[in-house]
């Protein structure tokens, strides 16, 4: 009987070596004005050291694609981006609802377009093609005009600057910092999210099984989160 309960008492010491320590929770978000109270809150320490990483990228394409591979378990996405997700991963969940848009998306052409009606059949770019073609869709029915006469096109964020001044596109749906930018080169605002308050929301999303399975460390990013809101 001793040998017995001796070789099990081994057997649990073996497991409990064997047992892998538990993965930190990634997060991911665009390098974008809104998302940095979460980086913040990293910053002023309202994170605990362990259990969570954060990653930035340079475009919300990114972003996408990472969760998509699972390269994340809590992204930072538009909420029509979050609509796209769900397609590809049904148990996709909304853990919260970051901000909405009051002006700070807006859809920014050449100078001398004085018209939404000028825009169509040219080319429109985007970072987050989804989002981008939503926010034309609103101006255009706001302006009596069909959206399938618009051409929004993809184009990473780093890329669209360059291409404006260039004139190798018509229009750019943007945010900032790259709204600032491209009126400072004489861009003609032609619509923006203030025209259509609670449309354009962004959100954090997760799978249902990382919910459960980091849900500790998800309540703590909610609460550092509203924490560096606070302190802000």
């Amino acid at each position: 009987m001793k040998k017995l309960l001796l070789t099990l008492l081994a057997m649990l010491v073996l497991a409990g070596c064997n047992r892998q320590p538990k993965p930190p929770l990634v997060f991911g978000a665009s390098a974008w004005p809104g998302y940095a109270s979460i980086y913040l809150a990293h910053d002023l320490g309202f994170l605990p050291k362990q259990g969570i990483q954060l990653q930035e990228y340079a475009s919300a394409s990114e972003v996408a694609q990472a969760f998509r591979a699972h390269t994340l378990h809590v992204a930072a996405v538009t909420l029509s981006e979050a609509l796209v997700l769900h397609r590809s991963i049904p148990n996709l969940k909304i853990l919260l609802v970051l901000d909405a848009s009051n002006g700070a998306d807006a859809l920014l052409a050449q100078p001398g377009t004085n018209s939404l009606a000028q825009l169509q059949g040219k080319r429109i770019v985007a970072d987050d093609p989804v989002h981008g073609s939503y926010l034309v869709r609103l101006a255009a029915k706001e302006a009596n005009l069909s959206f399938s006469r618009f051409n929004v096109r993809f184009m990473p964020e780093n890329q669209q600057q360059a291409a404006f001044r260039a004139h190798k596109v018509a229009a750019v749906v943007a945010a900032e910092p790259l709204r600032s930018l491209l009126l400072a080169n004489g861009a003609e605002p032609l619509f923006d999210s203030s025209h259509v308050p609670g449309k354009l929301l962004d959100v954090l999303v997760a799978r249902d099984d990382d919910v459960g399975y980091y849900n500790d460390e998800m309540l703590q990013l909610l609460k550092g989160w509203r924490r560096a809101i606070d302190y802000i």
